[in-house]
């Protein structure tokens, strides 16, 4: 009996130490579980506070900042020795102190970087608002593109841009002056910035006084022509009678396009439009700012002036010009109205017309070729216009498709996106294009579908690729379909990988090319290494011999692992 006791007692023993151990493995996963969430809670706690007290420096920073002078605001970093500015640079008492609270808050530094802004009144950018701002544009030479007054000048030759001077009593930046800076402070942790902000510093803010930005107190709206639009001249018979041609569809709104030639003076000249100033002169350039301007006109109390350029019009060459405008009045202007337009002198061509007569098969490849070419050699032209290409197919609309880096336009079955089927006989087709100088073109062509409803030969299989071994985890799977006496039947195409159809009826229109015959599958996702079977199946549109009018060819590759 002691002894059972004794087992007992150390079943017991062991069962209190087991326990044991099973509770401080609980207490231990709490404890590591509670810590956890303690760490999340510091952690976000931190990262609070840092928001907060980086929020706070950045407006205390601003606050600064717009004690000192305006032009005294420059681009630095707090980690290059003198802020990365020059040794006579009068505020670093400023710089220091944000420069103190940025260590004490635990950030390693801070950065300022500018941004001299403009209002874009001109519309320069051709977005459509003439109250937006626009950022300096450097056109590689330390001048905005927009407008050749706002720029970088070393006026002292110091090597610099940090100083100012007056031209009469009005006080200029050497930085391009725009009166208008967009201040971005950032603050950093190591090679991160963890806070920024960015407010607009305007010179007006800073004198108290209102005084007339850098650019020009003038503001000019040049509303015609538009921003990119094409111009079309008609003092040639190809030219008028492509302008003339009534086509299908109507142009998109989008396209604008504006008459420029010397072929009924003054109405045929280029149109120039818009509001500035009252009782002032808006003078015009073509392709540059300087020298003796093209023409001007002068524009009535209200501000506007609407008129037609002769000498403008002789100045425009083929291809892309740049206009600018300015208004004047008295010693003030405006800022520079930049439009680039494009001179198109040459109709749009169709070519390559398709399928020839006669043709043996019952869905023909039915396509032209529509290009917009110069009469000059790399002058830039117009372009086609997509929304206005239209293909008849023996007197009604039919689908197409269009391809704008070769110009080939194909006529397709709405519902399948294949070559449409065709009866045997006569067929007339009708293709439709223009540009966007409003030249139109239209080509019209018939060809005859005769096949034969016997045909002793199956379709050729051939050019099967890949064969072998290739090294390509995700091959183009190709292969080469034709038949020269009943032709291909495209939605007869199945292509089988391993088993799996890959290529029918479903997806054949993307996947065959009717003006070469070729079928082509890329598997969407790498192919395991080792022997990969594919098996291509096409039938003809003749009807006898029955077993003639299908062919199935299989073929292997090996997808090489190594």
């Amino acid at each position: 009996m002691l002894k059972r006791w004794g087992s007992s007692r150390n079943n017991q023993r062991g069962l209190s130490q087991i326990e044991l151990l099973l509770g401080v493995l609980i207490i231990s996963v709490i404890s590591v579980a509670l810590l956890s969430a303690l760490q999340l809670s510091v952690v976000s706690t931190v990262q609070n506070r840092v928001q907060t007290s980086g929020a706070q420096l950045l407006q205390m920073a601003y606050t600064q900042l717009r004690s000192v002078d305006f032009y005294q605001v420059f681009p630095c970093d707090s980690s290059l020795p003198r802020y990365g500015l020059r040794t006579d640079y009068p505020n670093f008492t400023t710089l220091n102190q944000i420069r103190d609270k940025t260590l004490q808050l635990g950030f390693s530094k801070f950065t300022i970087e500018l941004a001299f802004m403009r209002r874009d009144t001109t519309d320069a950018n051709g977005n459509g608002f003439t109250s937006d701002l626009i950022p300096f544009a450097d056109n590689g030479f330390r001048v905005d593109r927009y407008d050749p007054n706002i720029r970088y000048f070393d006026q002292n030759g110091n090597g610099d841009y940090y100083d100012t001077y007056y031209v009469g009593v009005r006080r200029v930046s050497e930085m391009p002056d725009t009166h208008l800076k967009l201040v971005t402070l950032k603050l950093w942790k190591g090679n991160k910035v963890v806070l920024k902000d960015a407010q607009l510093f305007n010179l007006e803010g800073f004198t108290g006084k209102e005084s007339p930005s850098s650019e020009s107190p003038l503001t000019l709206s040049l509303d015609v022509p538009a921003n990119n639009a094409s111009l079309y001249d008609l003092t040639t018979s190809t030219r008028a009678n492509a302008f003339a041609l009534a086509i299908t569809r109507s142009y998109p709104s989008s396209v604008v396009a504006y008459r420029a030639d010397a072929a009924n003076p003054p109405l045929s000249y280029l149109r120039l439009s818009g509001t500035t100033e009252p009782s002032a002169t808006v003078r015009f350039y073509v392709g540059y700012t300087t020298g003796t301007p093209v023409d001007s006109v002068p524009t009535d109390v209200s501000g506007n002036f609407n008129f037609q350029s002769g000498a403008i019009t002789a100045r425009l060459v083929e291809g892309r010009n740049q206009l600018f405008a300015r208004t004047f009045k008295g010693s003030l202007t405006s800022p520079f109205a930049l439009r680039e337009v494009i001179r198109d002198l040459a109709p749009p061509l169709i070519s390559s017309a398709a399928p020839p007569s006669p043709t043996q098969t019952l869905s023909p490849y039915i396509a032209g070729v529509l290009v917009d070419s110069p009469t000059q050699a790399g002058a830039e032209v117009s372009g086609i216009t997509a929304g206005v290409i239209t293909f008849k197919l023996d007197g009604v609309v039919a689908g197409s498709r269009y391809d704008p880096s070769s110009g080939v336009v194909v006529l397709v079955d709405s519902g399948t996106l294949l070559p449409p089927v065709l009866s045997t006989g006569t067929h007339t087709v009708i293709l439709e294009g223009g540009d966007n100088a409003y030249y139109k073109v239209s080509k019209t062509w018939s060809f005859q579908v005769a096949i034969d409803t016997y045909d002793p030969s199956p379709p050729a299989i051939a050019n099967k690729s890949p064969t072998g071994m290739t090294s390509n985890p995700q091959p183009v799977i190709s292969v080469r379909v034709f038949d020269n006496q009943s032709g291909i039947n495209p939605q007869s195409i199945v292509m089988t990988l391993d088993g799996a159809v890959v290529v029918n009826a479903s997806n054949v229109a993307q996947a065959y090319d009717p003006s070469t015959g070729v079928v082509q599958y890329q598997p969407p996702a790498p192919l395991g290494a080792g022997s990969h079977d594919v098996t291509i199946t096409v039938s003809h549109w003749a009807t006898a011999p029955p077993d003639r009018t299908t062919r199935s060819e299989p073929w292997s590759f090996t997808v090489n692992g190594s």
